[in-house]
């Protein structure tokens, strides 16, 4: 939950233990808080939103929100589970006030509101607050379910205090609601963003409030990047800041779980409002990269990196550029049943020269193309101190190649 004061930038996130376990699953999360002024000297303050005694509506937890600033108070909007004693469990929607953002109390009047008449009461989660520049209104997006469906309810107020469920602001396309909402303007466009089962999706528009369009692609990157969401930074940058899951038994066969890795992006914009990402340039480290040039020569073949190889058994990681296809594909090596690769598509330019950078550290593969386009990925099972290049019908060269230690 990135924020930027104008001076600062804040990140709070759900601070997990034991993979969502606790809590008897309900996940006994709390906002943990750092804060930079240049993204790579970071303060790390006391937990903003700790999760509240015996009793209190917050025991079990506290779930992801938003920060909205009006008026010099700073109000942290949030959501909690709570279970009936027939086991039962609600989500509703929480606030904190602060005026240094650093310290919260949280509001006496919570909870501000459960889900009303015909929403799922256990769905009501990750609330994101703006308001309307022209008619003063405050908005408030919120996760939930309607009728079996996902949607992105909506909620307005005029004082911050007292919210009247307004239609549904999206209505998503199955039942997964679509979660961890997020609404900005950036030169010249607005933009409505959501996750679908943890991929972010986006739509855009030249208004606030709609009618939101389809980009000319619809997501940044693949779903190994868990719900980013961004917050403006120094210069006009864009920072979104999502997380990369663990995988089960720490093996690249086992299924995601929550939680992981913190992941930074700058995100870029071209002129029609199509986003994309590349690595921060302040946050690449000095050491556990990969540079090179790749150079096709226009055939229809295939080509790319086999990272942590081990020559012997010809396994690794295997990065794969597919221009005709216009596919990025990252993937363990030999490939086994039941392990899809990740899969970065729409790719432009593969037939060009491309530049690529790679960052590897502990399970971590982390890949960015022509500083433009990234994906990110796992990598338990191989640990090969070496790296292949290939290629199929002779369709590339590999050039300045270097390796940090």
């Amino acid at each position: 939950m990135p924020y930027w004061d104008g001076q600062t930038f804040h990140l709070f996130y759900l601070l997990d233990r034991d993979h969502h376990a606790e809590q008897g699953g309900l996940g006994g999360h709390q906002w943990a808080h750092a804060s930079t002024t240049d993204l790579v000297q970071w303060t790390h303050h006391p937990l903003a939103l700790p999760v509240g005694l015996p009793g209190s509506v917050d025991q079990h937890g506290i779930c992801t929100g938003s920060i909205f600033a009006h008026e010099g108070v700073y109000h942290a909007f949030y959501a909690t589970r709570v279970r009936a004693e027939d086991g039962s469990v609600s989500e509703i929607v929480c606030r904190a006030i602060s005026k240094d953002l650093i310290h919260f109390d949280k509001s006496p009047d919570n909870p501000q509101f459960s889900a009303p008449p015909g929403y799922d009461p256990g769905n009501l989660r990750d609330p994101f607050v703006f308001r309307h520049a022209e008619t003063e209104t405050f908005h408030m997006l919120v996760t939930a379910s309607r009728g079996g469906l996902g949607v992105l309810a909506h909620f307005t107020s005029e004082n911050l205090d007292d919210w009247t469920v307004q239609e549904p602001f999206l209505v998503g396309r199955d039942r997964h609601s679509p979660e961890c909402p997020e609404h900005f303007f950036w030169n010249g466009w607005w933009y409505l963003v959501t996750s679908h089962d943890g991929q972010l999706e986006y739509r855009i528009s030249r208004g606030p409030l709609g009618p939101w369009q389809a980009a000319r692609r619809e997501t940044i990157e693949p779903s190994t990047l868990k719900v980013p969401r961004t917050a403006e930074f120094t210069g006009g940058q864009r920072i979104a800041v999502g997380f990369l899951p663990w995988r089960e038994g720490s093996r690249d066969s086992g299924d995601f779980v929550y939680a992981g890795n913190v992941v930074f992006r700058e995100v870029l914009q071209d002129a029609d409002g199509t986003l994309s990402t590349r690595f921060v340039p302040e946050m690449v480290p000095a050491g556990g990269t990969l540079t090179c040039r790749l150079v096709p020569n226009g055939g229809l073949g295939e080509f790319g990196l086999l990272l942590r190889a081990n020559p012997a058994e010809e396994s690794g990681y295997r990065l794969c550029f597919l221009p005709a296809e216009e596919r990025v594909t990252l993937q363990s090596w030999p490939a086994q049943p039941g392990i899809a690769p990740i899969v970065l598509t729409e790719v432009e330019g593969l037939n060009a020269p491309l530049e690529l950078t790679v960052c590897l550290q502990d399970s971590i593969i982390d890949v960015c193309l022509n500083g433009q386009r990234t994906l990110i990925e796992r990598g338990f099972d191989h640990s090969g101190t070496q790296v292949s290049f290939f290629a199929t019908n002779e369709s590339a060269r590999l050039e300045d190649l270097k390796i940090s230690p």
